[in-house]
């Protein structure tokens, strides 16, 4: 997992990213999340052990940091499908792209980057607070893209990889376009 400060910044922080969108999409009862202190902003955080669903959540955010910590992640996706078979059918969809060397290192520290964050994190509850509600049940789907850097082999722990043949389109709803992700080897 994350081992520089920078890393465990960021493991953090995408950890408060998807338990807000997890908690204002409902996708977990109010009792899984506890309330916390971030960056000067009152957040949610999913809490583990609270079903298998939360933690597959959770441990796919662990994937992504574990990535991030090999420095091969480029792309990492939630899609938020409220179709009952058609789960790239796609209602919400978020996405965070990551770049690697000279022009896009992490932050070393929280003071450097800590206010972009707090800006970010309430800007995020706005906007997820004024969203009207998903119809149920939401199904959720993760797709991760990463970089020519991978290492030879390497998947993310909770992701399996497929090849190109086998990636599917996420139409977004209302079909206002169709996006491709997939795993580079």
């Amino acid at each position: 997992m994350a081992s520089t400060v920078a890393e465990r910044y960021f493991a953090a922080t995408l950890h408060i990213v998807f338990s807000e969108i997890a908690y204002y999409r409902y996708l977990f009862p109010d009792s899984f999340f506890k309330i916390v202190n971030y960056e000067n902003v009152s957040v949610h955080a999913l809490i583990r052990g609270k079903s298998i669903e939360s933690d597959q959540l959770l441990a796919s955010v662990d994937g992504a940091c574990d990535a991030m910590a090999h420095e091969c992640l480029q792309t990492f996706v939630i899609g938020l499908s409220i179709h009952p078979t058609k789960h790239t059918f796609i209602r919400e969809l978020y996405a965070f792209q990551l770049g690697y060397g000279a022009d896009y290192k992490l932050l070393g520290t929280r003071s450097k980057s800590g206010k972009t964050t707090e800006l970010f994190l309430r800007r995020l509850a706005a906007l997820l607070r004024q969203m009207e509600a998903l119809a149920l049940p939401i199904l959720m789907s993760m797709r991760m893209a990463l970089t020519d850097n991978a290492p030879p082999g390497y998947t993310p722990p909770g992701f399996q990889s497929f090849m190109a043949k086998d990636v599917e389109d996420y139409t977004i709803y209302p079909n206002l376009w169709k996006a491709r992700f997939k795993l580079r080897h």
